[in-house]
């Protein structure tokens, strides 16, 4: 739960991992997707961009 950012690292402990609801799950979820997404285009942007300029 750590690594979609749930829980901080100090907040490893059953009684944490049961505190988070629907909503709060969701909500991390889709920032983590969203982050995932726009890194994604920036990296696209950036090698088409070089590409077509025939840097590479």
């Amino acid at each position: 739960m750590n690594r979609y950012g749930l829980l901080e690292e100090s907040q490893n402990k059953l009684d944490y991992v049961l505190a988070h609801t629907v909503e709060t799950f969701l909500s991390a979820a889709s920032r983590h997707l969203f982050s995932r997404l726009v890194w994604r285009s920036l990296i696209h942007h950036a090698q088409s961009s070089s590409l077509n300029r025939k840097h590479i």
